[in-house]
């Protein structure tokens, strides 16, 4: 049986939940460092009177409904890596940005979660990004939802673990015992219990462990965001090289003036002002999960995905 809770865990699974919003703090931050070095986003942004316009004159919108994605290192028969643009999604939140009120609100997808798209078979919706990468990926999550997806961000481990090293590591308190090996697949976990310093293949590690929840480890990823920011927050201005990977690590998604524009809005946003959540999900077969879809509704409101302004459209029973 699958070890991982069901009911009872709503106010766990909110703080959990937390780690989504601090990836895009975290990829605001790797932008705002790229101002302060030549070339790429460079002073012209600001002298073009960026620090004037709202989120809402440079997107065009009142808020911005954002897909992530975090891209599984997947293995062909015999150990042969997959590119990342045929790699399942191992990691699925989607985040609306609102730029009037300043807030941030979403729901994470538990990567077992069955979905149905029109001309596929039902499957995990982890699996759609390996068949059709970030497009089938997004209708997948838009079919599920019943909501448009604005943008699609996709991260992968090479760019994580640049990321990583580049602001000299990070400090994590590891809750339990973590050791698994696979040799294919070039993991090598061993952590004990206690505080660690972990540079970029080991943070990558310590979020790629499965011998537990997909609960637990959405918590490990909240732990490592936190300390991702917190540290990058020291290495503020010593750290300019980032943003020679953040046109890759946000799939070249957004332009240089969106991205410092999301730097803005994310350094707006207080943590009173944060509000995600799960998708509502229940048993299915073969250790997979089904959306509850008697509380599909419900949940969509309550983490405002939709609204007056964005309505859901019809779902499947």
């Amino acid at each position: 049986m699958r070890s991982a809770p069901r009911t009872g865990q709503g106010n766990q699974v909110l703080v959990w939940c937390l780690y989504g919003v601090l990836l895009l703090i975290c990829l605001s931050l790797g932008t705002f460092i790229g101002l302060i070095r030549s070339g790429g986003l460079t002073a012209q942004v600001f002298t073009a009177g960026l620090l004037h316009k709202t989120p809402q004159e440079v997107f065009g919108r009142r808020d911005l409904v954002i897909l992530l994605l975090g891209t599984d290192e997947d293995r062909a028969p015999g150990g042969r890596k997959i590119d990342k643009a045929a790699a399942r999604s191992d990691m699925m939140m989607v985040a609306r940005l609102h730029f009037k009120e300043k807030r941030i609100t979403g729901i994470t997808i538990p990567r077992d979660t069955l979905a149905d798209l029109p001309g596929y078979h039902a499957r995990r919706i982890n699996a759609y990004h390996a068949i059709g990468g970030p497009r089938l990926a997004r209708e997948a999550v838009e079919n599920l939802l019943g909501i448009k997806i604005d943008r699609v961000v996709v991260v992968d481990y090479p760019v994580f673990q640049k990321m990583v090293n580049m602001i000299g590591g990070i400090d994590i308190d590891v809750a339990k015992r973590l050791k698994y090996t696979d040799e294919a697949g070039d993991l090598y976990i061993d952590f004990q219990p206690g505080l660690q310093h972990m540079n970029g293949y080991q943070a990558m590690c310590y979020l790629r462990y499965r011998k537990d929840s997909d609960f637990l480890r959405q918590a490990r990823q909240r732990a490592f965001l936190v300390a991702f920011k917190q540290q990058a927050t020291k290495k503020f201005l010593s750290a300019g090289a980032m943003i020679n990977e953040v046109s890759d690590l946000t799939g070249h998604a957004f332009t240089d003036e969106e991205l410092a524009t999301l730097l803005l809005f994310g350094k707006s946003v207080g943590t009173s002002n944060i509000k995600l959540g799960m998708l509502p999900v229940k048993d299915a077969l073969h250790y997979d999960l089904q959306v509850d879809m008697a509380k599909l509704q419900d949940s969509l409101k309550e983490y405002e995905l939709i609204d007056d302004t964005r309505v859901a459209t019809a779902q499947k029973p």
